[in-house]
């Protein structure tokens, strides 16, 4: 665009989350598992750029059961006041990238994408 601002990102096809979301399994009748939701506290600097759509991953603690399909609610928190500011975002996890290397033990970087939620 020539106006400087960033076009709005194209929702990932609904066929591609349903597709990776959760494993299946007996227990679950054999049908893939809906997304969990994860709130997520997010500093202000982070929370900006990703409402902007100028960052487009999660870098977090992999210390709860992060799965493609996942939503994750990003609450803006203010370290300053130690208080959240109100602020929201929700987006969902598109792939996971675990073990990688320079990727620390127990760590995980996520895509994201905020598909119009």
């Amino acid at each position: 665009m020539t106006d400087g601002h960033t076009p709005p990102r194209e929702p990932a096809p609904a066929s591609l989350l349903a597709a990776s979301r959760g494993s299946t399994s007996a227990s679950d009748g054999g049908h893939a598992v809906a997304g969990s939701l994860h709130h997520l506290k997010t500093w202000p600097e982070y929370y900006r750029a990703t409402v902007s759509a100028a960052k487009c991953f999660e870098f977090r603690r992999d210390d709860r059961g992060f799965a493609v399909g996942d939503t994750l609610s990003l609450d803006e928190w203010d370290p300053e006041t130690q208080r959240y500011t109100g602020e929201r975002y929700s987006v969902v996890v598109t792939y996971i990238l675990r073990g990688a290397l320079g990727l620390p033990e127990g760590y995980c970087i996520m895509s994201i994408h905020s598909g119009g939620l």
